[in-house]
């Protein structure tokens, strides 16, 4: 029996798209916890606000390692960040979350898809994705950074278009195409257990 992979799928009709222009403002949704990068996250808008003190990074996400929490308020405080990130928490209205900001950030060493990077896509973000392993089979390599020099020159450049962040979600990981592809390969799998019976 062949294996099949149906990645996760969006409804972009859920996604309030606003065409945007570069910016200052960073998106953040994840976990605070060791899964998610967070200490390369906050090195990169440390580098960023040495550029411009108007950078800032809002994080939308629940605290699941007390240890990281508190290694990012102290590299705020060293560091005089007080004015350029704020923590949200767990928030369900992710428009309301992403209306304002520019970008996307994704600093992981490792995910699936990361869903919250396509779901700012759909409404317009700019994607800033740290190269985890497998990232350039989900995402376009443009998109996609090494170091934290290359992260900030992508966050710098005026080479942002709202709509090609939206039509790459919507043509390649639209819910309605994968609930089609599901159907297709129980149709198949159904077929070949009544055949073997």
């Amino acid at each position: 029996m062949n294996k099949s992979v149906i990645p996760n799928g969006l409804n972009p009709d859920l996604y309030t798209f606003i065409d945007r222009k570069p910016g200052f403002e960073l998106a953040f949704m994840g976990e605070i916890g060791h899964k998610k990068g967070n200490m390369l996250l906050i090195q990169l808008l440390a580098n960023l606000v040495k550029i411009d003190s108007r950078y800032r990074l809002s994080i939308a996400g629940q605290i699941y390692e007390m240890r990281f929490d508190l290694y990012i308020e102290n590299f705020v405080k060293e560091n005089g960040l007080e004015n350029n990130i704020r923590h949200v928490g767990f928030v369900t209205d992710k428009n309301e979350f992403f209306k304002d900001k520019q970008y996307i950030i994704c600093t992981s060493p490792w995910e699936g898809q990361n869903i919250s990077v396509m779901e700012g896509m759909l409404c317009g973000l700019k994607p800033v994705i740290h190269n985890f392993p497998g990232s350039k089979q989900v995402y376009s390599e443009r998109y996609i950074w090494n170091t934290i020099d290359e992260a900030i020159a992508m966050i710098k450049s005026d080479n942002y278009c709202s709509t090609e962040y939206r039509e790459l979600v919507e043509s390649r990981y639209n819910q309605k195409q994968q609930v089609e592809k599901t159907g297709m390969i129980l149709d198949k799998l159904t077929k070949e257990i009544y055949e073997i019976a």
